[in-house]
């Protein structure tokens, strides 16, 4: 399972959704419908921790 950014076909926006991939084809699903709420705000904060190890610099987070 991984994590991915999908566009949505009627609203063109770009929603965070759990990702299954198997030999032959990928499910997907609405993270909403699959993940808990800290796991959906893990996921989309991820990018900002990982930019912030990368280049260096500060991230101030409240309430993990």
């Amino acid at each position: 399972m991984n994590w991915d950014y999908v566009i949505d076909g009627e609203s063109k926006e770009a929603k965070l959704s759990s990702v299954f991939q198997s030999t032959d084809k990928a499910t997907v699903i609405p993270a909403e419908v699959f993940e808990s709420y800290g796991t959906i705000r893990f996921a989309n904060l991820f990018p900002l921790v990982e930019r912030a190890l990368q280049k260096g610099g500060s991230l101030v987070v409240d309430e993990v």
